[in-house]
């Protein structure tokens, strides 16, 4: 059988590395918004906004959520306070260098979302959920505490 001439072969190749790339490129986004279809077919009481805190972009900013923010600030300063007091900055360096790779993880996130913020909401919601793991894990024989404070 005779083999397709080497320009089409080539065009054959581009084509599946696109094919490849694009689907490499799709396994990234791992976090979703609440799919349109679904909010037609399930009732209205069905929960698709959050109720008390916000984590992640997609909510941030929700009036009704605001006045978790200040806990969010406060869970900030009491891991800075149990890493021994290293300055904030070594946390925010290092989500600095993550950033494309956290906002490539969203689907459909929103382009106005300056770097700053951005790096602000991701630093404060991981601290705040830090904060909430080891307030639970304080009911716990080996506390997650003492082990953050062996690491840092």
């Amino acid at each position: 059988m005779p083999h397709p001439p080497a320009a089409g072969r080539q065009t054959s190749q581009k084509t599946t590395k696109n094919m490849l790339l694009q689907d490499l490129l799709l396994s990234l986004k791992c976090i979703f918004k609440w799919p349109h279809d679904l909010e037609k077919l399930l009732a209205e009481d069905i929960y698709r906004e959050p109720q008390m805190v916000a984590i992640g972009p997609y909510h941030h900013g929700r009036p009704h959520l605001q006045h978790m923010e200040r806990h969010k600030k406060n869970a900030l300063f009491r891991i800075l306070r149990l890493s021994g007091g290293l300055p904030v900055s070594i946390f925010v360096e290092p989500l600095k260098q993550m950033e494309p790779d956290f906002r490539d993880h969203y689907d459909e996130l929103d382009p106005s979302w300056s770097s700053d913020s951005f790096i602000q909401m991701m630093l404060l919601d991981g601290c705040f959920l830090l904060d909430f793991l080891l307030a639970l894990d304080k009911r716990v024989d080996a506390p997650l505490a003492e082990s953050i404070r062996l690491h840092c």
